[in-house]
């Protein structure tokens, strides 16, 4: 495929910048085949071009994973971030570059054309803030954000790079939430506001789900070469429980930002 021939993965998780510039590329000609053919859903169909393309990338980031896990292990819980450094930027990357042309695309867009355009989002944050009024928020928000974390490892598990479907749904909600905040505080400039206004304890998500990716990545290479190693089952249940306690920070920080909003 065109994408593995142009990032090569090894030589890219040095220079994260190339995740960036790739996943901005995909994600707009993905945006662009949906716009001019899949008139009917384009929020949607972008979400599965999107995949598609990222696939070969995080195939191959599962791959460096479990090669590395498989050589050492983190020693610690906190080490774990420090042990899988690069590929938690590499995914960063890949989550920042569909948000970030996603939202200019929503902004960039008329008014009735971004609301048919990211129709399935709308509803989806429509949904969710609804399901967040009825009291609990704190156990709400916890437990809802746990089951995507197991989402993620699971379709990383089952289909290899399975969990870049569930990070780039949640990439397309989030550039939809940031779009519709910016437009109600002025436009185009208040894009920055926009962004600080999901930053705190979305960035634990994110990074949670991440972690969930990376370890149900390796989990799937153990069973693909039959592979049986404490030590890599050690750092899969150190990814996890990093990801369950950013998910419980970010719950904490969410709840709060709701009663004091």
């Amino acid at each position: 495929m065109v994408v593995e021939s142009i990032i090569r993965v090894k030589e890219s998780l040095k220079t994260p910048w190339q995740f960036l510039i790739a996943t901005m590329i995909i994600t707009f000609v993905s945006f662009l085949i949906s716009f001019i053919i899949f008139k009917h859903d384009v929020g949607l169909y972008s979400v599965f071009l999107i995949t598609i393309g990222l696939i070969p990338i995080t195939f191959r980031l599962n791959k460096y994973a479990f090669k590395k896990s498989s050589r050492e292990r983190p020693k610690s819980i906190i080490s774990v971030f420090s042990y899988y450094k690069e590929i938690i930027l590499a995914y960063a990357s890949i989550f920042i570059g569909i948000t970030t042309v996603l939202s200019i695309l929503y902004m960039i867009l008329p008014e009735e054309i971004s609301i048919k355009t990211f129709q399935t989002q709308i509803n989806e944050i429509k949904s969710i803030r609804g399901y967040f009024s009825f009291g609990g928020a704190f156990q709400t928000i916890f437990f809802n954000n746990i089951g995507v974390l197991m989402v993620c490892f699971a379709f990383s598990l089952i289909y290899g790079a399975g969990a870049v479907f569930i990070l780039t749904w949640n990439a397309s909600i989030l550039s939809t939430a940031i779009g519709m905040t910016a437009k109600a505080l002025g436009g185009m400039s208040a894009l920055p506001l926009a962004v600080l206004v999901y930053f705190p304890h979305g960035s634990l998500e994110i990074l949670a789900y991440f972690l969930g990716a990376i370890a149900g990545g390796i989990a799937s290479n153990c069973i693909v070469k039959n592979v049986i190693d404490a030590k890599i089952f050690q750092a899969i249940a150190f990814l996890l429980l990093v990801g369950i306690f950013l998910l419980f920070l970010g719950a904490l920080i969410e709840t709060v930002s709701i009663v004091l909003g």
